[in-house]
């Protein structure tokens, strides 16, 4: 098979992205993960550059036009776009790695040219957009234990090492030996176990609080569910309501999701009066998802609403929604593409990673989106986060695979962290998950509902949070290391050790 026809290419990379896919559409199937890539890298390895470009970028169309199919509630050329460009971000590693082909272990290069790929979409396109790191679709596996060690990185590696294991093995059931089929089985079932055995260290938490999880819902789905803000900040109230109602139930502070608040009560009467009627019966802080307008800009904030409207305490997104929240080259593309009018206003980035805090509880708060990036969980525990708390709205995607996507993001931040986390959001899933990961409730989608959390506090911060900046430049030290010696092609030890010397 050492020619292989343009369709056969095709074939086999659409097949190896679709089971990547299938991974992350289904946690039970985890070890599909590691076998796409074995599929992959087996195939392309020592071809014609062609074949590199033309399989891996097969790979790459197949899963993101199966991963954010949830894209399309926002518009079909959206989605045809995102796909292409996350495409061809990706196919990028068939270049990369057919420069290193002829370099010393070079299915350890591949899959450290991987995770460079995804470690650069932390940044780009558009501020980044790291959905799709092959460590959020398998917290269930055992290599998602790596994740307190080494964050998103190591658990790629955990995932690619079995990949370069099963590439021979594939090649002795092909050749029917059976004896070596079976070293490399073993091997695998090995370090699998390896993984397994790993886990957060058994910490003792520092205090335990209780805070109210309220998902009060949306009139309706889609792109214009925020016509209807008042009614959304109505349905919070009114389920707020129902828990206060119960009596036995105690708590120490109200968590909203995001734009559960989309009328900034600084400046809106009718949206201010609503909440203070609430925060006489309550008595508590109610930490909220808002919307301010400073005038030229909008925010999206979780905001501190207590007795005082006390506009101070209060954590803005970093991670901004392109398109969503902002819109790039506003002044070329504004009046051609109709829907972008419901944006008139971008919103404002936030600048700093700051904690809320009620009584002594310093918690994390993350909006949404930004669940998907390393930096922001990392730093806010850096500065004594004890748990965190998502804040989301998820009414543009209801019923689509983006809210369980996320919702296995937010599991694998707890693992990550070793912090417990609670999920508030507009529509579902809202969740209280532990800091292994596992879940200890959580919402169907589309139903006022409220929790009560017994939250543990933890203070230990694990080598993924402390050396998270360091893990990323780590990662683009080894691609640069590839790219400035890629004339060669033949990277050997002696590169990689004066390499670091001076890096060092």
């Amino acid at each position: 098979m050492n020619n292989l026809q343009l369709q056969t290419k095709i074939i086999i990379g659409s097949l190896s992205g679709l089971l990547l896919s299938t991974a992350f559409s289904n946690n039970n199937l985890w070890f599909l993960m590691p076998i796409s890539f074995a599929i992959l890298w087996g195939i392309i390895h020592k071809r014609l550059i062609s074949d590199y470009l033309v399989i891996t970028f097969s790979f790459c169309l197949v899963f993101w036009a199966t991963h954010i199919t949830w894209i399309i509630a926002i518009g079909l050329d959206a989605y045809i776009l995102l796909t292409l460009l996350m495409s061809l971000i990706y196919g990028l590693t068939g270049l990369f790695m057919y420069w290193s082909r002829n370099i010393i272990f070079p299915f350890f290069w591949y899959a450290m040219i991987f995770i460079g790929i995804e470690t650069f979409t932390q940044f780009f396109p558009f501020g980044g957009f790291p959905w799709a790191k092959i460590a959020y679709g398998s917290v269930d596996a055992p290599w998602s234990n790596l994740a307190f060690i080494g964050s998103t990185q190591l658990v790629a590696f955990g995932i690619l090492f079995v990949s370069i294991l099963l590439i021979p093995m594939m090649g002795f059931i092909v050749q029917k030996s059976v004896f070596p089929t079976l070293v490399f089985l073993i091997s695998i079932a090995a370090i699998l176990l390896f993984y397994q055995s790993l886990g957060n260290k058994k910490e003792v938490p520092i205090s335990e609080t209780t805070v109210l999880l309220v998902q009060g819902s949306v009139p309706r789905s889609g792109l214009f569910f925020n016509e209807q803000k008042y009614a959304v900040l109505e349905n919070h109230i009114n389920e707020t309501k129902k828990a206060l109602a119960t009596k036995e139930l105690n708590f120490d502070a109200i968590l909203w999701p995001e734009n559960s608040i989309d009328v900034d009560p600084f400046r809106d009467k009718k949206s201010k009066e609503m909440l203070e009627k609430l925060l006489k019966l309550s008595e508590k802080p109610i930490f909220a998802g808002a919307v301010l307008d400073s005038g030229s800009k909008l925010s999206n904030s979780v905001l501190l609403i207590n007795n005082d409207l006390d506009k101070n305490m209060s954590y803005t997104k970093v991670h901004l929604v392109p398109f969503g929240e902002y819109i790039p080259f506003r002044n070329l593309i504004e009046g051609r593409i109709g829907r972008l009018n419901l944006i008139s206003k971008d919103f404002k980035r936030g600048v700093d990673f700051n904690n809320l805090k009620f009584n002594d509880v310093i918690f994390s708060p993350i909006i949404c989106f930004e669940v998907a990036w390393n930096d922001v969980l990392s730093n806010q525990i850096l500065n004594g986060a004890q748990f965190v708390s998502v804040h989301t709205n998820n009414a543009t995607y209801a019923f689509t695979n983006q809210i369980k996507q996320q919702f296995e993001i937010s599991r694998f931040r707890a693992k990550e962290s070793g912090r417990e986390v609670v999920i508030s959001a507009t529509t579902g899933i809202s969740a209280h998950i532990s800091r292994e990961g596992k879940v200890f409730w959580k919402s169907d989608e589309f139903m006022p509902n409220h929790h009560v959390a017994r939250i543990k506090l933890y203070k230990d911060i694990t080598s993924a949070v402390k050396y998270n900046t360091w893990i990323n430049i780590s990662i683009f030290f080894v691609l640069f290391i590839l790219i400035i010696d890629r004339k060669s092609t033949r990277l050997n030890s002696s590169h990689i050790t004066i390499s670091y010397a001076v890096f060092c």
